[in-house]
């Protein structure tokens, strides 16, 4: 499967006259030629134009449907860090929710927690993937972040992909798990 992560939108972009940026997905951007940042219309109609353009590309190139995005900067960095535009988020998922199937965002860096199929939504969490990582550890991440039936033991002996914050380790490697 391939899927889209922008066609031109991973870069930090003008948001000023003075040389500040912001994201291409939740701000709005600076108009050198006309002194002025782009308008709502202008900001919905860019973003639409960068979602599309990136999967009409890959669909030309590799021949194959293009129904999954993935927000670059993760996904938090890339739509939630608006500076401008208090709607730029919003906006941005509704468009791309309009293109694409499936919308993937890491909110959590090296975290993953599982997508529940019952809990349909466009937006989903993805595992990040280090460029150093092999193959065996992608597998091992991605085993870990599956769900796990209670009554579970562990022995604590290697990761399975237990979180601190899920309960605590007791002494003589137990787990213990409790509601908050």
């Amino acid at each position: 499967e391939i899927g889209s992560h922008s066609y031109d939108a991973h870069h930090p972009y003008p948001t000023d006259d003075k040389g500040n940026t912001g994201t291409f997905y939740s701000d709005k951007l600076w108009r050198f030629e006309e002194g002025r940042l782009e308008t709502d219309q202008e900001f919905r109609m860019r973003v639409k134009d960068d979602l599309l353009r990136s999967k009409l590309a890959l669909e030309e190139t590799y021949g194959v449907p293009i129904t999954s995005f993935a927000f670059p900067f993760g996904g938090e960095a890339g739509i939630k860090s608006a500076h401008n535009y208090p709607l730029g988020e919003q906006v941005t998922i509704e468009e791309a929710s309009k293109i694409y199937d499936i919308g993937w965002i890491q909110t959590e860096r090296k975290y993953y927690t599982a997508n529940y199929p019952l809990r349909r939504s466009f937006l989903n969490q993805r595992l990040h993937v280090d460029f150093d990582w092999s193959g065996k550890r992608l597998l091992q991440e991605m085993e870990n972040s599956l769900p796990k039936e209670l009554s579970w033991q562990d022995d604590m002996v290697k990761d399975r992909g237990w979180r601190t914050s899920w309960g605590e380790v007791l002494t003589g490697g137990v787990l213990l798990l409790k509601a908050v």
